[in-house]
């Protein structure tokens, strides 16, 4: 399709297609903006308490996205206020047809959120590489395509562009087709695989995570585990499925409607944001979890032979000693997750397989072992 239709005539007769995305854009934006600023403000009331044994990736994760956000701010109310000039808001027009999306910070924004969540998975499968590998390609093959569709954006020429306009938007680049067909073997424009890759990070890790909770929920034997698998499971459908569809569904207006009008304008504007309030609602959900664990009671096993339940609301302490020469089978299910909440699981199963424990407190399952940030 030719750039005829959008030129700025074009453009005002088709208020719908052109203009209705980047008003919607914006109003959904300032909502999602006063979410985040109130998970902030929920985030730091707890950073005095909490902030000591916050891991140094978590904390400068945090710092990297709120600078990254508040820098597309930024760019956001220049363009707003310059276009109060005519002059600019010439150049704001001829911005709109030649440079197609120029400006977007929500892959960078993306970045150290989805950097955040591959560490989760990675900790989830006790470090096993085969799980972080094909994550970090995803990061790294998203993280390059952007950066050649800026560098494309920034180097075309706009003049002969504008006298000689080409049958398709400025998305394109031919260099860059031939380059990925040689190294990638897809014959695929820098932007379509940045969707593809994004669309797909967000999934496998959504995935994992709902795999590894699911796993762990038919293996736990409490009511207090089931209970917390529960709140892990709701707080990662809340956080991590949200920016999965949408990009999902980016990839799939860019792929069919982007000659058309301008509503990958608008997923892509709430995109980023909904990464940046994923991140806060894991870390505020895990706070939340935490606490809620330590008010029911935590069951610990402290030396072999030896079950220690605490009751944590009370402070009483029963210890329940076996026979030393005692054999046990034990059937152990002990990994520990590092989900979206940052909670610790580990639960632990005994079974005498010699005979049964006479005494009621013997047959006692150990749940968990607490909830304890990474």
């Amino acid at each position: 399709m030719s750039t005829n239709i959008f030129t700025p005539g074009y453009i005002l007769k088709h208020p719908n297609d052109f203009i209705g995305p980047q008003i919607a854009s914006v109003i959904i934006q300032g909502v999602q903006l006063g979410v985040i600023g109130n998970q902030v403000m929920r985030y730091l009331s707890t950073w005095r308490s909490g902030g000591k044994k916050e891991p140094a990736f978590v904390k400068w994760t945090v710092i990297v996205t709120l600078v990254i956000m508040m820098r597309r701010l930024t760019v956001l109310l220049e363009i707003i206020l310059l276009d109060r000039f005519q002059t600019c808001l010439n150049f704001r027009r001829i911005y709109i047809m030649t440079v197609y999306e120029f400006g977007n910070w929500m892959g960078l924004t993306a970045a150290p959120v989805q950097a955040f969540f591959i560490r989760r998975c990675w900790v989830v499968f006790g470090k096993k590489p085969y799980i972080l590998f094909p994550l970090i390609a995803f990061l790294i093959g998203n993280i390059v395509t952007l950066i050649l569709t800026i560098h494309y954006l920034f180097t075309f020429n706009r003049v002969a562009f504008i006298i000689n306009p080409p049958k398709h938007l400025p998305y394109f680049c031919k260099s860059y087709n031939e380059i990925f067909v040689r190294i990638v073997g897809l014959t695929s424009e820098p932007v379509v695989l940045f969707y593809a890759f994004a669309a797909c990070l967000d999934v496998c890790v959504t995935s994992i995570m709902m795999f590894y909770l699911t796993r762990a929920r038919s293996q736990a034997l409490s009511r207090t585990t089931n209970a917390m698998i529960r709140r892990l499971m709701f707080s990662i459908w809340e956080a991590a499925l949200p920016p999965a569809v949408c990009a999902t569904v980016a990839m799939v207006v860019y792929l069919t409607r982007n000659s058309h009008d301008y509503w990958i304008v608008f997923l892509q504007g709430i995109l980023g944001k909904l990464y940046v309030i994923s991140l806060f609602a894991v870390l505020n959900a895990r706070s939340k979890i935490k606490a809620n664990t330590f008010e029911t009671g935590i069951i610990t096993k402290d030396v072999p032979g030896t079950i220690t339940t605490t009751d944590v609301s009370s402070g009483d302490t029963n210890k329940v000693d076996k026979k030393k020469n005692s054999i046990l089978s034990s059937i152990r299910f002990a990994r520990t997750r590092s989900t979206a909440p940052d909670v610790k699981i580990t639960m632990m199963t005994e079974i005498d397989s010699e005979k049964e424990m006479s005494t009621d407190d013997s047959t006692r399952d150990s749940s968990t072992k607490g909830a304890d940030a990474v």
